[in-house]
């Protein structure tokens, strides 16, 4: 079945390069015994862009197998998905993982970005719907890398240009982020 292009694979290679840049200066394998916590599938599901299984298959790179029907079910996943445009997929490769393959979601997790009062992106957060799995959400002593910082917001600007629907999903959970931590400091790390 032929699905529409969101993003083109000049596209997908851009954003993979914006995401290339580590995120900390340490492998977080090594905060969870050996794996990441997102690698590990009877954890975490990656939800991948549609576009990017299309790239992988293209590239003859093949680390993503995607879930079907039956196999979601199974597993209960929570978020609902848009066929056209999303898959669940889990790697071939956890956890030697071939890095410069990773996906988007590989390569944002565990963060989402954050929007102020005026509907700016201003930062990152973490994603809470992992809180307390993931060692690292909730870390404000961990900074992500300046470079990653900043080039991730710009991987959000971009992204969220192309799917404007998910832009007010994310001001939405950045206002809740604002109200669950009000008076306190916020767990958002500002591209400055």
């Amino acid at each position: 079945m032929d699905f529409p292009v969101h993003m083109t694979n000049e596209k997908l290679e851009h954003f993979y390069k914006l995401l290339s840049p580590d995120m900390y200066d340490f492998n977080c394998a090594e905060k969870n015994g050996g794996e990441p916590y997102c690698c590990d599938s009877r954890h975490v599901i990656p939800l991948l862009y549609r576009d990017e299984i299309r790239w992988d298959r293209q590239c003859g790179v093949h680390i993503w197998q995607t879930l079907k029907g039956e196999e979601i079910t199974k597993l209960n996943l929570q978020l609902e998905v848009e066929p056209e445009l999303e898959v669940y997929a889990t790697c071939r490769y956890a956890p030697d993982c071939p890095r410069k393959e990773r996906a988007l979601i590989c390569r944002t997790f565990p963060f989402l970005p954050y929007f102020d009062e005026n509907d700016q992106l201003v930062g990152l957060t973490y994603n809470f719907f992992v809180e307390g799995k993931c060692p690292l959400v909730g870390r404000m002593d961990l900074k992500p890398n300046a470079d990653y910082l900043k080039n991730s917001c710009q991987y959000w600007n971009e992204l969220l240009e192309i799917f404007p629907e998910d832009k007010e999903l994310y001001i939405y959970e950045s206002k809740e982020i604002r109200e669950r931590f009000a008076g306190e400091e916020l767990p958002v790390f500002f591209n400055n």
